[in-house]
């Protein structure tokens, strides 16, 4: 059930960029907002099914980072950070003290952490020569995913210097996170906001295109997929593709030439290559 069907169904709720403070307003994870509904307009059905449905937010006090993202509290900056939103689903107990001792030490630099539902948390780390790149994330969560028996999804955000609006750009990362989970399982459960940045950012390439579709179809049926993502992973270097594709490096040549021929889209120019990667990345 999306969030406006909620707002119908109660005319007083209200959708908010941030979980409620007040204890006396039941706050929901709706998609990526917030539902706030006075808790003495519910019946202890309604109340009892609603957080059956839907993740409910924790009150937390001694987080500033919590304040300054969710409530904008002045927090002042000096250092750039970086937000790395969790998802975690348990499949039997799950021992959450254990494992936010675990990750804090891994990550030494941590200014907060904190899971702001029972199932959502935010690192929020300070810049630092010996920060984990994404592909290190990814095998520390695989790890900790076997050792307690749940499933992460981590989506790692750019360090922002001081002089950003980082609670804007926390909003739209997490914005991010939340439409693209799905399609984070094409990536692997761990992602930066690097490796989706051009899908997300380009989706609205094949709306409503006739023109696209027709290109689409074109690579297929020139069974062009597997050459254009190898050429584009090689940054166009046709010995390198030829070679991750087992392929004669003169027969991948043909193959490009009889595809500029019959398509007029030129693969060994950046632009061309581009175009028809960004055409696989939304078919």
């Amino acid at each position: 059930m999306d969030i406006q069907k909620l707002i119908d169904l109660y005319p007083n709720a209200q959708k908010k960029n941030f979980p409620a403070s007040d204890k006396k307003i039941l706050s929901l994870v709706v998609e990526d907002s917030f539902l706030w509904i006075e808790k003495n307009s519910l019946s202890h059905q309604e109340m009892k099914l609603l957080k059956t449905l839907f993740q409910t937010t924790n009150h937390l006090q001694n987080h500033p980072w919590y304040h300054y993202l969710f409530e904008t509290k002045t927090y002042i900056l000096e250092e750039s950070y970086r937000i790395i939103q969790i998802h975690i689903e348990a499949r039997g107990d799950f021992l959450q003290e254990e494992w936010q001792q675990t990750i804090s030490e891994i990550f030494p630099h941590l200014t907060d952490f904190f899971f702001y539902t029972e199932k959502d948390a935010l690192m929020i780390e300070k810049r630092n020569k010996d920060y984990l790149d994404t592909l290190e994330l990814k095998g520390i969560f695989l790890t900790l995913d076997a050792d307690f028996d749940i499933t992460t999804q981590a989506f790692v955000g750019s360090f922002h210097p001081p002089k950003q609006n980082i609670v804007a750009v926390f909003s739209e990362e997490r914005k991010i996170f939340f439409s693209e989970r799905d399609h984070l399982q094409t990536y692997g459960k761990t992602i930066s906001i690097q490796e989706i940045a051009l899908y997300y950012y380009t989706r609205e390439i094949n709306a409503s295109s006739q023109l696209v579709t027709e290109y689409q179809e074109l690579i297929q049926y020139h069974k062009m997929n597997k050459i254009i993502l190898e050429l584009w992973k090689n940054l166009g270097n046709i010995s390198s593709t030829a070679k991750t594709l087992y392929m004669h490096r003169n027969t991948l040549k043909y193959r490009i030439e009889k595809f500029y021929d019959q398509s007029g889209f030129n693969l060994k120019k950046p632009d061309d290559l581009l175009f028809c990667y960004l055409l696989l990345l939304h078919s």
